[in-house]
């Protein structure tokens, strides 16, 4: 009979400690503050005429919203997220931001900032921002893709067709 409530008093005894410990261990992890990638390297390639973001994770997405005057802004962040946004809370991922006054701009969370190499990815963006002209399909190749090119090209494609109707 002793040694069940020895037993049962020790068991008691950790689920209290681990009652009042265990909120104290996990409140200690610290979210990184979203960062600004440096991103003036791709200005270049983008001509913007809307305002847009876009994230990598759902959850990362719901802490962007249209800020309609009110949000308040964090001077840390303020040359890559557009005034028309306010970012609500730390991100995981990384979100891309784009504005005819920002430019394209990437937005580092906290667990993308743990990457070596997150200081340099803004090209990852260049995909997803809405770029109206100039837009770089492959920086290394040169290639650029333009609303007037593309019609050049259907215009020929059509003119092809019409001329080997006869075929």
């Amino acid at each position: 009979f002793n040694f069940s409530f020895v037993m049962l008093s020790k068991i008691i005894t950790l689920f209290i400690l681990l009652y009042f410990v265990s909120p104290r261990i996990v409140a200690t992890e610290e979210w990184k503050e979203p960062k600004c990638t440096p991103c003036d390297d791709i200005q270049q390639d983008c001509t913007l005429i809307t305002s847009g973001f876009f994230c990598t994770m759902q959850s990362d997405s719901s802490l962007i919203v249209k800020s309609q005057g009110k949000g308040k802004v964090n001077p840390a962040l303020k040359e890559c997220v557009p005034k028309k946004f306010t970012v609500q809370g730390p991100l995981k991922s990384w979100c891309c931001l784009w504005s005819p006054e920002t430019g394209c701009r990437q937005l580092a969370g906290h667990y993308y900032q743990n990457h070596s190499d997150w200081s340099v990815t803004c090209d990852l963006c260049l995909s997803v921002c809405r770029c109206r002209q100039n837009r770089s399909l492959s920086r290394n190749a040169g290639v650029t893709s333009t609303p007037t090119k593309w019609f050049q090209l259907a215009s020929l494609l059509t003119l092809l067709l019409l001329g080997c109707s006869n075929c």
